[in-house]
């Protein structure tokens, strides 16, 4: 798990948030054990630590101790078997349990349409709060590094919607990668750090995938 990085803190934003990157282009959990149940005990104990990780570097901080998760969905089949949902479940249950009222806002970036069946497995794990946090963005709108401000229109890889304005804690949503839309509102003060991390994140994807590096 270790080896891999898929998820790692990447650093900290403006605003004193730890930023916590999951890569799922690096990420094979299938490799962590013999068996599923291996697999995801392994990947627990990792995410754990990478969070315990993240509330470190929140703390320390000036003016937030709230998280920022980044995740790089990629359209890789593979991604949809049983051991990386087991996985995903020990990492929502750990966040929600042990790291309650930490996420200023989670950003799926480059959901493909067959991220849509994952998620309709992972949504009823997440508790109400967590998803108003949780925003679908595009890998067009991720690389671009100055995103306008303004109020967001939300809308949600499943198809509801909504309009909001922005808190200090951000609830503003922006259209999913699926409908093309545009990213809408900055992403809270550390905005620029944030999508900076994604657009690194992605380039080293695209380079990784042309290379041979990322499976499928």
């Amino acid at each position: 798990a270790f080896a891999q990085g898929a998820l790692r803190v990447a650093g900290r934003a403006s605003d004193g948030d730890a930023v916590i990157l999951f890569d799922a282009a690096r990420w094979e959990p299938w490799a962590y054990g013999a068996t599923n149940a291996a697999c995801a005990a392994e990947f627990r104990n990792y995410a754990a630590h990478v969070l315990e990780v993240a509330a470190l570097v929140a703390d320390a901080g000036v003016g937030s101790s709230l998280f920022t998760v980044v995740v790089n969905v990629v359209d890789r089949p593979a991604l949809l078997r049983p051991v990386a949902l087991r996985c995903v479940y020990a990492l929502t249950a750990i966040f929600l349990e042990h790291f309650p009222n930490r996420l200023r806002a989670a950003y799926l970036v480059g959901a493909p349409p067959l991220f849509s069946a994952a998620w309709k497995v992972i949504k009823p794990w997440l508790d109400d709060d967590t998803l108003g946090r949780t925003h679908f963005v595009s890998h067009d709108d991720a690389l671009e590094r100055d995103a306008p401000g303004g109020t967001s229109s939300s809308c949600s890889i499943d198809g509801s919607s909504s309009c909001s304005k922005g808190t200090e804690r951000s609830r503003s949503r922006v259209v999913p990668a699926t409908t093309g839309g545009v990213l809408d509102e900055a992403i809270g003060r550390g905005s620029h750090e944030v999508l900076g991390v994604v657009a690194d994140c992605l380039r080293r994807s695209s380079s990784s995938s042309a290379s041979g590096g990322a499976s499928s």
